[in-house]
């Protein structure tokens, strides 16, 4: 205790303090200053050196020597009576102060520099990259049944064009917002943030189809390339690579030769085979039972049309798993996806969707460590695929990852930021992190998402439900239980509705109510215990003996159904 109490008494603690302050004070200014005046880079390290090696010194100076009013003197030479020690360490304190306010200062002026130098960098770079936006083409056949033909191509193109990395291209989720809308291309642009927008339209009469296709500069309000293609049906593939490439010579976008061979559309000999894909893809988003169980036989013609069709396979394969977790709880639907995902990697060894399926697949098997791999390998070979991080993170979320998932799911609203199934889940990620500000900015903005959506479908019941739940967050309790009463009145027995219904009467507290709904729901065919075990919209009700006993019941099922399967 002596030796401490003479620290103090010789001002070395104070010193010490100051010396820290001014030294790093020193060390942050010549960062900013050496550059201006282009010093070497070895400079800031010198300088750095310096001030490390002389704290030993200071301190070292500090206890060796003491300040009288005769001026500085070895310690042992000072009479106590004559030392001013006190007054010194008053000086030592102001001067910490002083040095303390000139850092705060520092690091307000410079981190202000920073942001504001990356917010301007941010902005630069945006407004140099070309940036485009797919509109969903119109259908001019005259059968309305043709709309998957028109919707589809338009898909397919922006999915080629998503995968050059000089080229900004807004979401589908985004673009097809405006499907049947009578909305101008300048307002299009601006809601969207896009210099550029494809629209087209599509005419087919018998086997001859007409794709006419204009990109237009918005600043300018001028077409940068149009074109009308009068072809057979079966040189739709060429017409849409060509398509692709004009876009891409018209808006200057330099193609690296991995770019070049990432603009070619989905291959198959048949054509037959990819008319059913494409119908398969418009019945799987609309993600209720029948009609995934209408996608998955369109999905099959594909494969039997052309065995060697990788996309059919893999997309057939997320079919199988919908049907496993909300509408069929069968192990069989996870064997069959599994088997397809893996095939489809025989044929396209390179295809992201074929590792999401498998990875997807995987993740409902609970082999979390096979399913990680195949999902990063997706995530290597496509950085900007949305549904990439979408499902590394419901692999993640399964596994009780919490702050993984959310990391990864916030990377895919960068990618596609009107991307609804990220949008309803964030919010509960938040909640149980915590991050109870970014819960309610997330409500807020699936709120806005939502009713763009019911504009356009004002009887879809997940996005009813989506709006229910963001109006619970954000203190709209009466509304949330309207919206769900009137979505548990058309459910039916869809299995998913009926969950997500659940959780809003949990979450409101109405918990007699949001147990007899997840009974409905399991008869319905749920499946998906770990999610529930980790879905903090069920937190109201998870201690239950009714809840407890419904995950056993759900567990003890698929586990028999896995044991008649073997």
């Amino acid at each position: 205790m002596k030796i401490i109490a003479e620290l103090k008494r010789r001002n070395v603690f104070r010193v010490a303090v100051a010396y820290a302050v001014v030294g790093w004070l020193l060390v942050e200014v010549s960062s900013v200053v050496l550059p201006i005046f282009e010093a070497p880079a070895w400079t800031l390290k010198v300088v750095t050196f310096l001030i490390l090696v002389g704290f030993p010194v200071a301190l070292v100076f500090a206890w060796a020597f003491e300040l009288t009013s005769e001026g500085l003197k070895l310690e042992h030479e000072v009479d106590r009576e004559q030392s001013i020690t006190h007054l010194t360490g008053r000086k030592l304190d102001f001067s910490i102060i002083g040095f303390l306010a000139l850092a705060v200062v520092f690091l307000v002026v410079d981190n202000y520099v920073l942001v504001d130098e990356q917010a301007v960098d941010a902005t630069n770079e945006r407004e140099e990259q070309q940036s485009i936006a797919v509109l969903p083409f119109v259908n001019m056949s005259a059968n309305v049944e043709n709309e998957y033909l028109s919707d589809g191509i338009a898909e397919e193109l922006l999915n080629l064009l998503v995968r050059l990395p000089s080229l900004r291209v807004s979401s589908r989720t985004s673009s097809f917002a405006f499907k049947g809308k009578d909305i101008d291309i300048p307002t299009v642009a601006r809601v969207l943030d896009v210099k550029n927008v494809l629209d087209g339209s599509v005419r087919r009469s018998g086997e001859r189809i007409r794709i006419t296709a204009q990109l237009i500069d918005t600043e300018t309000d001028s077409h940068l390339w149009s074109e009308t293609y009068d072809r057979e049906l079966d040189d739709i593939f060429a017409v849409q690579d060509d398509i692709a490439r004009s876009i891409a010579e018209a808006l200057k976008v330099t193609l690296a030769p991995e770019d070049a061979q990432a603009l070619e559309s989905v291959r198959t000999a048949n054509v037959k085979a990819y008319e059913s894909y494409l119908r398969g893809r418009s019945y799987l988003i609309r993600t209720t039972g029948d009609d995934t169980r209408k996608a998955m036989e369109m999905f099959r013609q594909a494969i039997e049309g052309d065995p060697n069709f990788a996309p059919a396979y893999a997309w057939l394969a997320n079919a199988h798993i919908m049907m496993f977790r909300a509408w069929d709880s069968d192990p069989e639907h996870l064997a069959q996806a599994d088997a397809l995902g893996r095939t489809a990697l025989e044929l396209a060894p390179d295809s992201d969707v074929g590792h999401i399926a498998l990875g997807f697949s995987l993740t409902m098997e609970e082999r979390y460590e096979e399913a990680e791999r195949e999902l990063d390998a997706a995530l290597r070979l496509n950085p900007r695929s949305a549904d990439a991080h979408w499902y590394a993170g419901v692999a993640a979320y399964h596994q009780g990852k919490t702050e993984r998932a959310a990391e990864l799911w916030e990377r895919a609203t960068g990618l596609d930021p009107d991307e609804f199934r990220i949008w309803q889940v964030l919010p509960q990620v938040y909640r149980s992190l915590g991050r109870f500000e970014d819960e309610l900015a997330a409500s807020r903005q699936l709120e806005v998402v939502a009713r763009r959506r019911l504009e356009i479908n004002p009887d879809d019941l997940q996005t009813l439900l989506a709006l229910s739940t963001a109006q619970l967050v954000l203190s709209k309790t009466d509304k949330a239980i309207e919206l769900a009463d009137r979505v548990l009145a058309l459910a039916g027995d869809d299995a998913a509705i009926l969950y997500n219904a659940a959780c809003v009467y949990s979450r409101a507290g109405a918990t007699d109510t949001a147990i007899a709904v997840l009974e409905k729901s399991f008869d319905a065919g749920l499946a998906d215990p770990s999610w529930m075990e980790q879905d903090s919209d069920l937190d109201k009700v998870r201690d239950d003996p009714r809840f407890i006993a419904l995950v056993e019941r759900m567990k003890a099922g698929l586990l028999a159904a896995e044991e008649r399967g073997q």
